[in-house]
Order: C-alpha cells, then structure tokens, then sequence
C-alpha cells in the first residue's frame, strides 16, 4: 500500500515550493551544526527573505519547525547512504555541503519526494483505520479517496507545507484514538501524536483541546498517560521557544492573523465551502457525504461522543479559517485550509461506503451519486497534482492576494484552467 502511494505520488510532476523553502536548510542546519538558526545559509538568499525571522541576531525560518523536525529521519537516512556509499547521489553531497552558495530551489524535487512520503504514510495508517471497520475491497476504496480524491494529493504530496506532516499526525491520533480496546501504552501515544501535530501547525490547536476534553472524559482512566504523551512533546518544545524567542510560542503561533479586523468573516464562511476557486464541496463534493456518515454514526450510537468531538473539531476549525484576514489561503490550490483535516473527513465516509448497494433504485441513485462524488473529486485534485496552469490562475491575470474577490468568478475559476487552451506566462 505505501509502496503504491508513494509511486503514484511522485509520479505527479507539480511542486509547490511556495512557504517550505526553508525547511531544508533548517533540517540541514540541525544535521551539521545541531541547531535550527540559518545563519550559516545568509548570503545564499540574497533578496529572497519569505519566511525568515530575524531574533537575537539570528535568522530563523518563521514557519513551525516541527514540519523539519518530522522530515530530519528521511534527510538524516539520506546523509547516512551518502557519507558510507560516497560515489553515490553527488547532487546530494553538493546541496549539503553548499554551505553561503544555497541555493533553495535545488531542493524543490527532495522536498516533494520527501512530502509524498509523509502523506504515503498517512495514507497506509488510514488504510489500517478502514480496515478495522470494513471488509477489504471497502478499505481499499477508502483509501483511495483518502490518497487521491483530496487535498493529500493536490496540496500536501506537493512539497513540504505544513499539512503533509500535519495530516500524519492526525491519522496516527485517530488511529489510537478509534481502537476498540484502549491501553496506557496507546493513550500515551494518542497524546504524543495529537502534540506533535500542533507543533506541525497552530490550528490543531482545536484538535489537542477538543480530544483532550474527549480523553478526560470518554478515558479518565488513562489521562494522565495521555497528557504524559503530550507532555514529552510539549515540555521540549516551550523550552526551545523560550531560549530562541523568549516567549512560549514561536513568532508564527502569535502572529497568525486569526480573528482580524480585516476579515471577512462571512464571506469566507461561505467561501470556504463554495467558492468557485475555494470551495471544499466544489473541489471535493465527495465530502458532502462525511455529513451524511457523521449524521449515521451518531443516529446509530457508534462510538457516539469520538463523532462529537470530530464533528465539533470540524466546525471550529471552519470559523477559525474563515476569521483569517488571507482567508482564500494565498497562491494555493482549492480548499489548501481544509487539508489537515482530511483524516477526519475521510473517516466519517465509513459508514457510507459500508452501506453503499445496487438492490433498490433508491439505493443505485445514492451509490451513483456517491460514485460521482469520488470522480470529480478525483478529477479536480489529479489536476492540481498535474496540471502547471491551476497554479498559473493565481498569478494571471490578477494576483490573487491583490484581488480576492477571483475566487467567485466561475467564468475563470481555478480548476477550469484545465480546459484552456495554451500555456499562460
């Protein structure tokens, strides 16, 4: 199953190198000096500054670290093969050792092999998650949609974003979280993975609290296990940011622009979810039957107050996104906000695709609709995975960030690049 993912995935030629061009230097910077500043890299950026963040005297990547932290085993293996094998990969001894002649952009093809890993793997424990609940070919089904049908595909295979790492964390939570018989050993693991998936990225702040809540209720037993988990996670983490930035919480943790002013809280309440160029139900309509599975689960008690906490971990998550000023998510693709929680989505279709039937007409018009739901959600994200001219949209003709309101127009929207003609520049 990895084996199969991660083919596919690097099969798809977009990279997406936009924020993470600082996450292989840091992991780089931690492998040769053990220390996350950059400063070694300055003159090597000359007037390319995105993302750096400047304290102390030291130059920082502003994006979380956790992001390099998840990807340091795959760089650090890869420094391994090339110090004992050292006729092998030059290009990588070259990038390495580079030292002020960096150059980011030689790293963009390692980032997106190593982002397709990341999600390879969050989609191999999905499939372990599918397959506790249905029968083999319906877990196979699920996985699909999981690894192809969504933003896993079009966002978070493209390059190291925060939501790859983000996505396999989530999925390993979830993977403890859903097992029929909870231990200390697991409970201390689900507090483990839930606190590394914030240090990958601030909004699963919703996902630490809500769970958390969950666990001090559903598992009070095993709490303290639990919150232990967290707490190897957590105590290294605020004491790093107290030495770098005097402060609990990196610069990025507190300078996320939630709740601003300049929101337009509910114009992208709507725009989140049906946006021509935004949309979470345009871009992936198979999502429309998470509602529908979520509604099944609870009607029918099955682990009743685990469907809550998903379903209010999804609806907070929504009006936190939609409060950001830049809530159309910048030069990204479809619904790039909705992406970490993709676990979650895809979970809650279980009980859909369990009960999906050919017996009666009424049940042939649901499977057929549901059907269609996967192959236009399909379509769209391999178009974002593949297609160079989806990304150009938000370039041309007007940069996107300087005029939002592109985002509604259906005449022009994202994924309707597909069907034009030539090459923009």
């Amino acid at each position: 199953m990895f084996t199969l993912l991660f083919g596919v995935y690097l099969l798809c030629p977009i990279r997406t190198t936009f924020d993470s061009k600082l996450v292989s230097p840091t992991v780089v910077s931690i492998l040769r000096e053990g220390n996350i500043d950059l400063d070694e890299f300055g003159p090597a950026y000359g007037n390319v500054t995105h993302g750096l963040w400047l304290q102390k005297g030291h130059a920082y990547n502003i994006y979380p670290v956790g992001v390099s932290l998840a990807v340091l085993p795959v760089y650090g293996a890869a420094q391994i093969f090339t110090t004992l094998f050292p006729w092998k990969q030059a290009s990588w001894r070259h990038r390495f050792e580079s030292g002020s002649a960096f150059n980011p952009d030689e790293w963009d093809n390692t980032e997106r092999l190593t982002a397709s890993l990341m999600v390879a793997l969050a989609g191999l424990v999905m499939f372990e998650i599918f397959s506790r609940r249905v029968n083999f070919p319906k877990a196979l089904l699920l996985t699909f949609i999981f690894a192809f049908c969504t933003s896993a595909l079009s966002t978070a295979s493209r390059a190291l974003w925060q939501h790859g790492p983000s996505m396999l964390f989530l999925a390993l939570a979830l993977f403890v979280f859903t097992r029929d018989t909870p231990s200390r050993r697991w409970m201390a693991g689900g507090g483990f993975f839930i606190a590394m998936a914030y240090v990958m990225r601030p909004t699963n702040a919703l996902s630490v609290v809500i769970f958390s809540a969950w666990v001090l209720l559903r598992h009070r037993r095993f709490a303290a296990w639990y919150f232990l988990g967290a707490a190897a996670v957590a105590l290294p983490w605020v004491t790093l940011n107290y030495h770098l930035y005097d402060h609990l919480l990196p610069p990025y943790y507190r300078q996320s622009g939630f709740f601003s002013p300049d929101s337009h809280f509910g114009e992208a309440l709507v725009g989140h979810l049906l946006a021509p160029s935004r949309g979470l139900f345009v871009y992936t309509p198979v999502f429309l039957f998470s509602a529908v599975g979520l509604w099944r689960d609870l009607k029918a008690h099955k682990q009743f107050s685990l469907h809550v906490a998903l379903g209010v971990i999804i609806v907070l998550h929504w009006i936190v996104v939609s409060s950001f000023a830049v809530w159309w998510a910048g030069h990204s693709y479809g619904p790039r906000f909705f992406t970490d929680l993709t676990p979650y989505f895809v979970f809650l279709l279980i009980p859909v695709v369990d009960q999906l039937k050919w017996k009666t007409g009424g049940d042939r018009r649901f499977t057929g609709m549901f059907a269609a739901g996967v192959a236009v959600s399909l379509i769209i994200h391999l178009a974002g995975a593949t297609d160079s001219r989806v990304y150009q949209w938000n370039s041309w003709p007007v940069n996107v960030d300087l005029e939002p309101s592109r985002v509604w127009d259906w005449h022009d929207c994202q994924v309707g690049r597909i069907f034009k003609r030539g090459h923009v520049t």
